[in-house]
Order: structure tokens, then C-alpha cells, then sequence
């Protein structure tokens, strides 16, 4: 067992770009019980880790409010697989997916982008693509076969109504119904350039309200049983976006990167 896991509080020190330290983790005394196996070596290594982290990279200067989601919804995502007891392989490739899964979005034009109210028809077309360009983008990592199946499947619809192949029920991924719950709540929470965000109870409420249609119940009570579990304790809900490039791009082992997104809120 590494001494990341072992240590009861550990102090880790991240950088920011420009090199300097901004900030120490506080103490990680959360009652977690991942798993026996977080020393295992991840099924990703250096090369992998470093498409991931110069892909983000590429994500937040090309639109920051898409990186910060993604790096939520990863974090949402990855604790409502552990609630369904998923294995830690299955768990890494949920994370990676939800880091991953609107890269395809830097494919799209500024003008739909960047626009500051609703799309139009045409504009929300383009948008459909963004699963399909992530994975297209993710082609050249042979290791990222399962991850781009769970990115191209995100926006599937437990009713068969989703995109892009119109899947319904479990000829979707459970890993990609889970990152359509916590892909969903993270956005109905953020500010909107058309829309104020909802509060945590009220996107909980209307994601309750799409279970059977959109949402798989087994997936969306996973996800909500994460935020509640999070308000009960004071947390913030949903994902808190602390992760930062530093922080895993040069990590190769799940038992520090899964941890870190686990225990650290």
C-alpha cells in the first residue's frame, strides 16, 4: 500500500502554471473505503497521462468554463461509480472519460462556442457532434477504446431519445449513464449566459423527474445519493473542481489520482 494511502493527513503542494505554489491540501480524514487495491499501478502510463494532460491544457485556454466543468464532472462521476461498487480499472476509465468527454467541443466554431444566448437549430446540430469528435480525437490512444465508447454514449437517453445512435436502457454503458447524471446536474448548476443556475435541490428535483426517461434510476440515484451524502456533510455539492493539471499530469497511478478526487472536497 502506497504512503498516500496509508497517511491519514497528507500534504501535497501544487503549482500553478507559472510555477509558484498557490496552496497545500488540507488533511484527508474523510471515511472513504475505496477499495484494498488502490496501490495497483494504473492501466494508463506516461504517454497516456500526458495526452490527457496537454488535452486539458488545450481545453482550458480555449474555453475555461468547459475545463472547469469537465474536471466536475469527472470528480461527480467517478464518486457515484464507486457508490455502485464499480472496480477501480472501471473507475480510472470513468474518470478519464469525464475529464475527456466534451474535448470534441475545441472542434467547434466560436461562433457557437462562444455565443452568449440560446442556440439555434443549426447551432445545436453542431453541438450533437462534440461526442463523436472527442473520440475522434482520442483515436490515436489504442488504450482509450473503452473510454471513447463511454464519451460517444454520454448523451444517450435511458428512453432511446439521445443521440447519436439513439440507445436505450443497458445497450448503454453504465459508465456512460452515470456521466450523463453528473454531465447534467453540473450544468443545470452553472451560471448560463441565457439562464440563472438551479440550486442543488432544485436540479436533484428535476433530474428525479427524468429518471426512466432520460436517466438510468440505477445511475441517477448514484449520482444523488453522492450530493446528498455531500450537503449532509456541509460539502459543496457536485463536483468541486480542484483538480488541477498539476495535480495527476505526471501520475501514471490511479491508487494517488483516484484519491485525490475521492477525498479530497
Amino acid at each position: 500500500m502506497s504512503s498516500f494511502v496509508q497517511s491519514a493527513k497528507i500534504r501535497r503542494l501544487f503549482t500553478t502554471k507559472s510555477g509558484l505554489a498557490f496552496a497545500k491540501i488540507k488533511a484527508m480524514d474523510k471515511k472513504l473505503d475505496f477499495s484494498r487495491g488502490l496501490s495497483q499501478t494504473s492501466a494508463f502510463g506516461q504517454v497516456e497521462w500526458a495526452a490527457v494532460r496537454t488535452l486539458l491544457l488545450a481545453l482550458e485556454y480555449r474555453d475555461a468554463a468547459t475545463y472547469h466543468h469537465s474536471l466536475r464532472v469527472a470528480e461527480l462521476a467517478t464518486r457515484a461509480g464507486h457508490t455502485l461498487g464499480l472496480s477501480l480499472h472501471v473507475l480510472e476509465e470513468l474518470n478519464l472519460a469525464g475529464l475527456m468527454h466534451d474535448i470534441g467541443k475545441i472542434g467547434l466554431p466560436d461562433s457557437v462556442l462562444q455565443k452568449a444566448g440560446k442556440l439555434s437549430k443549426n447551432e445545436r446540430g453542431l453541438v450533437t457532434l462534440h461526442p463523436e469528435l472527442s473520440a475522434k480525437i482520442l483515436a490515436p490512444l489504442p488504450r482509450f477504446d473503452r473510454i471513447r465508447e463511454i464519451i460517444v454514449q454520454h448523451h444517450e437517453r435511458y428512453d432511446g431519445t439521445g443521440y447519436p445512435e439513439g440507445r436505450f436502457d443497458d445497450e448503454i454503458l453504465i459508465e456512460s449513464r452515470i456521466l450523463a447524471v453528473s454531465d447534467a446536474f453540473d450544468a443545470l448548476c452553472t451560471q448560463r449566459p441565457y439562464r440563472d443556475p438551479l440550486t442543488a435541490e432544485e436540479a436533484m428535483g428535476w433530474i428525479e423527474s427524468e429518471i426512466g426517461r432520460q436517466f438510468c434510476p440505477v445511475s441517477a440515484q448514484a449520482v444523488l445519493q453522492v450530493v446528498e451524502t455531500q450537503m449532509s456533510e456541509g460539502e459543496k455539492p457536485g463536483g468541486n473542481s480542484k483538480l488541477e493539471l498539476d495535480s495527476f499530469s505526471q501520475r501514471g497511478n490511479l491508487s494517488e489520482y483516484a484519491n485525490y478526487i475521492l477525498l479530497n472536497t
